[in-house]
């Protein structure tokens, strides 16, 4: 069974944890929430798949053991989503460097906001050979002539898109 690690899959990125688990994958869901993880583990139909996964991600150390933890159950993460907030920015190259170099290679798909440098945001992670690196930026949509926020369907629709297509990076909605 393949495995993936969602960084907010309990709130925004709820439908992706789900999806993934039903087109099965094991999902390790990292969430602080236990009203939001009870959520989704309500809300899916086969959460067998999904392991909530109580943690704050701005705590280098404590994610580092975590993702060595699922590495020693599952020989690898195959797929990583995270959405991760700026006070936790360092997070992220953590997160990549935990990624264990394997003959199967590892994607990560890391969802930023509409105002993230995309170009600037990849020159300073160090990304490794055995990882597929996608950057996923969530924009806006027009609703009756005004710019409305992206529904959480929306966002997991253009994250899935970005996933099954292997793109380097997808603009979900539109942008300024």
């Amino acid at each position: 069974m393949k495995c993936a690690l969602v960084i907010g899959g309990s709130g925004m990125l709820t439908d992706v944890s789900i999806l993934l688990a039903e087109t099965g994958y094991l999902v390790y869901v990292v969430g602080r929430s236990t009203e939001k993880m009870n959520n989704l583990l309500k809300k899916s139909n086969d959460n067998k798949n999904l392991i909530p996964v109580f943690i704050d991600y701005s705590n280098e150390q404590s994610l580092n053991k975590k993702i060595d933890e699922i590495i020693q159950e599952n020989n690898t993460i195959h797929l990583i989503v995270a959405w991760v907030h700026s006070y936790a920015e360092h997070a992220i190259q953590s997160i990549i460097n935990g990624i264990p170099s394997t003959s199967e290679s590892s994607r990560f798909v890391h969802v930023l906001g509409s105002r993230s440098n995309l170009d600037k945001i990849k020159t300073e992670l160090t990304i490794p050979n055995h990882c597929f690196y996608s950057q996923v930026k969530l924009g806006y949509m027009m609703q009756d002539d005004e710019k409305r926020w992206l529904t959480h369907e929306e966002i997991c629709n253009g994250i899935i898109k970005t996933i099954n297509n292997k793109k380097n990076v997808h603009v979900v909605g539109m942008l300024s």
